[in-house]
């Protein structure tokens, strides 16, 4: 990989995403990228970039820009922002009258922070709040946007970041190794792909937002 090459796809990736390589990451594009390369004959990544500059990508960018997102997360990440959601921000609302608040998620990823604050919601509402609203999850990948919408989640998945609890309350044990969100929590919940680049404006008003992709 000569350093002009990857100069070019570092300079390509944070103008179409956002996305912002180290210095040293060669090993991760070399990686991320291979099948990419494979697929479309690409023998070195030099091609490819002439290839994203020369028409404008069109589904190769889409593909690229998938292999190259990492999608990290977790149910109840951290816990203190739905802790800050409960004890400040729902009952803030409730006070200025905002009876049906909507809440973006940007960088979802496959949905676990847009289902955690529906989760903290129904929370709020069963200790005596009277809050209802809708949670609008963003992602950049549309396959990664899909998984979400299905609000379906594998047994290693569910583990991370939920109580028994909670677990037991808010999913249905669909097999030994799948579980779905409840429709109480789920229908509170949507998803649209949206880069983070591009206007909001498309997405309408929000009263809270949470963008967390780090």
């Amino acid at each position: 990989m000569k350093p002009e090459h990857y100069q070019d796809f570092r300079e390509f990736l944070e103008r179409a995403c956002g996305i912002v390589l180290g210095e040293n990451k060669q090993y991760l594009v070399a990686s991320r990228l291979a099948p990419v390369m494979l697929e479309h004959g690409f023998h070195d990544l030099g091609e490819l970039v002439a290839q994203l500059d020369r028409f404008g990508g069109g589904n190769l960018r889409a593909q690229v820009i998938e292999a190259m997102t990492t999608n990290e997360t977790q149910f109840f990440r951290d816990n203190y922002p739905y802790a800050i959601l409960k004890e400040y921000v729902f009952p803030e609302l409730q006070k200025r009258r905002v009876y049906n608040a909507r809440v973006w998620s940007a960088g979802c990823s496959s949905g676990q922070e847009a289902y955690s604050i529906s989760m903290s919601l129904q929370e709020y509402n069963e200790q005596g709040g009277r809050l209802d609203g809708e949670v609008l999850g963003t992602d950049i990948s549309p396959q990664i946007v899909e998984q979400a919408s299905l609000g379906r989640y594998n047994s290693s998945a569910i583990t991370r970041g939920l109580t028994d609890e909670r677990r037991v309350r808010f999913f249905r044990e669909l097999d030994p190794q799948t579980w779905e969100v409840r429709p109480e929590i789920k229908r509170r919940a949507s998803f649209r792909t949206h880069n983070l680049l591009e206007s909001f404006a498309v997405l309408g008003r929000f009263d809270v937002y949470l963008c967390r992709t780090c």
